[in-house]
């Protein structure tokens, strides 16, 4: 998938952003059952084994690889949501399954791809962090943050133009870095709009249970914000919380779609 017209401005990339979220939105809901369903049968797997075996090293060895294929599915669904985005952009039709089949290869290559730079990149912070002046490693710090953005396309040349992990690498670094400002600009004005979606959804629930959210508005509020939080998730009716964590969950979901 290629955006050949030339750059475009961030309000027609939001729009888009939005209408291929919202076509999106089925599929990539559909492909997070079908990951909880896979971890919840390794799970089922994983301690039925177990409790066969009666033993605690076999329960210790059963369970170490659900972690691992937990990660793995994880990456798998990132990886499948980046291909089912831009299949509904292309205007061509794939399923829950079809992305999942097709993904677990990249997923593999983006493992590696992100290895790699996270060795690197964790040891020139380790060295950061031998220095002695906070400034600097507040200004090294920053830099390095900054020395990731080009690569935030691995992922995307990975799913959609089945490049290799150096490669795909390669690829991320030579696009972004043509364009290094503009993609800085709208990954803040983007973040900067995940900030306002968070304080309209704060205001909205304060608004509507003033009473509940009073102690949040007070000077201190945001002290207090975890132990309140709790005390008032206890006093909820059990209905009401599980249907503001699927509502939550579903808005998270949504969200990173948008960014994605």
């Amino acid at each position: 998938m290629e955006l050949r017209n030339g750059p475009v401005s961030i309000f027609k990339i939001v729009f888009y952003a939005l209408k291929v979220s919202n076509q999106a939105f089925g599929t990539v809901l559909a492909l997070m059952f079908l990951m909880v369903a896979f971890i919840a049968l390794l799970s089922v797997i994983c301690f039925g084994v177990s409790t066969l075996i009666n033993n605690p090293l076999g329960l210790t060895a059963i369970s170490l690889p659900l972690p691992l294929l937990t990660t793995f599915l994880e990456v798998v669904f990132t990886v499948a949501t980046v291909y089912i985005l831009a299949a509904r952009f292309e205007k061509r039709g794939t399923s829950a399954y079809e992305s999942f089949r097709d993904c677990l290869v990249p997923a593999i290559y983006f493992i590696i791809s992100s290895l790699l730079v996270g060795i690197v990149f964790y040891a020139l912070l380790f060295g950061l962090m031998q220095l002695s002046s906070l400034t600097i490693k507040l200004v090294g710090g920053l830099l390095l943050c900054l020395l990731l953005l080009p690569f935030c396309f691995t992922i995307h040349a990975i799913a959609l133009r089945n490049e290799g992990p150096l490669s795909a690498l390669r690829y991320s670094w030579d696009l972004v870095t043509r364009h290094y400002w503009r993609m800085l600009w709208n990954i803040f004005c983007l973040g900067l709009m995940g900030l306002f979606v968070i304080l309209a959804v704060f205001s909205l629930c304060k608004a509507l249970l003033p009473a509940q959210y009073a102690a949040f508005a007070s000077p201190h509020g945001l002290a207090a914000l975890q132990t309140l939080a709790p005390l008032w998730l206890l006093q909820q009716p059990k209905l009401y919380i599980i249907l503001g964590s699927i509502i939550l969950v579903l808005l998270y979901l949504y969200f990173c779609l948008f960014v994605q």
